[in-house]
């Protein structure tokens, strides 16, 4: 192998690097403009809380809004393995009380899987523990 073809393969890397990056920039910025907006549209009568696992391996990012009953009012969910994937809105045929999410934990699986079911679980979590 020549030095040249270690530059091109070293080169590669480096740019493979730098789109791995600014796509993560993208996928925060998008995650960030999506928090935003709903804390612009529901300002004073809602509580929102959102939850990051910061454990290794794919995780799914959920921001979830309540109102003063702890009903779910809207409820969006980040999953997968790719920095291209995008906030999506999971629509609730039935209201569900964060307080009582057991009782609903077979629905909200079918839903968002395992790992969803317990992101929902963190965020619920994250807005009960600030009222």
């Amino acid at each position: 192998m020549s030095s040249r073809d270690v530059m091109v393969i070293a080169g590669l890397f480096v740019a493979a690097y730098l789109l791995q990056f600014y796509l993560s920039y993208l996928q925060m910025k998008h995650i960030t403009k999506q928090y935003l907006e709903l804390t612009d549209k529901y300002k004073g009568e809602y509580f929102i809380g959102m939850n990051r696992k910061k454990k290794i391996g794919c995780n799914p990012v959920v921001i979830l809004v309540t109102d003063h009953r702890n009903m779910i009012q809207e409820f969006y969910m980040l999953d997968g393995l790719l920095v291209t994937a995008r906030m999506r809105r999971v629509n609730l045929e039935e209201e569900v009380d964060i307080a009582e999410l057991e009782h609903h934990k077979n629905y909200l699986k079918g839903k968002v899987g395992e790992k969803g079911f317990r992101a929902l679980q963190n965020a619920a979590e994250n807005i009960m523990n600030y009222c």
